[in-house]
């Protein structure tokens, strides 16, 4: 396992660096006129998101049952009823607005892909934690990470490659990689 384990690593390091040029995030903000938000792609909000890291799932069930709803029955339309009626809005609009300024780079390096691909990749690589830069002129779709502390690698980049559809990604699929 420990083979495996290297193999995946290293098939993953050269992937990303026969894939990716690495760019400066000055550079980027400098080409954008300082509004590099603008051409990053925003994150879909789920109100159940918002409604488990605000705690109030419990509070959402025991609405749900008051007005004759199955405590499961979480649909957007539903949800939204009961941050309506509990008036919650505030704190919604106040969980968006943090959500979205979370969603900028962290670090100075930006991750370029060298030839453009597929919007199917791009949601892979939403899916695998990292923030996306489009639409700049100059450049092709750019990848960005917006946290800080832990291993890229174990946590965005070796997940987007083993979803990928063409990688070997079947013979990793026990491998526990978060210690790289």
């Amino acid at each position: 396992m420990e083979d495996l384990k290297r193999e995946l690593q290293a098939n993953v390091e050269s992937w990303v660096s026969n894939n990716f040029n690495y760019q400066r995030l000055e550079v980027f903000s400098k080409m954008a006129d300082e509004s590099l938000f603008e051409y990053i792609r925003q994150l879909e909000y789920h109100l159940m998101d918002f409604i488990e890291d605000y705690g109030y799932v419990q509070e959402l069930e025991n609405w749900l049952a008051e007005n004759y709803h199955n405590k499961d029955d979480r649909d957007s339309y539903l949800v939204l009823s009961f941050i309506e009626a509990t008036d919650y809005q505030r704190e919604l609009e106040d969980w968006k607005d943090h959500t979205s300024n979370e969603n900028y780079p962290m670090w100075n390096t930006l991750f370029e892909f060298r030839n453009e691909h597929g919007e199917e990749v791009t949601e892979k690589c939403v899916e695998a934690g990292f923030g996306v830069i489009e639409g700049m002129e100059d450049f092709n779709t750019t990848l960005f990470v917006s946290g800080a502390g832990y291993s890229f690698y174990a946590q965005h980049w070796i997940p987007l490659w083993l979803s990928l559809p063409y990688t070997d990604n079947e013979k990793y699929k026990n491998i526990d990689f978060s210690d790289l």
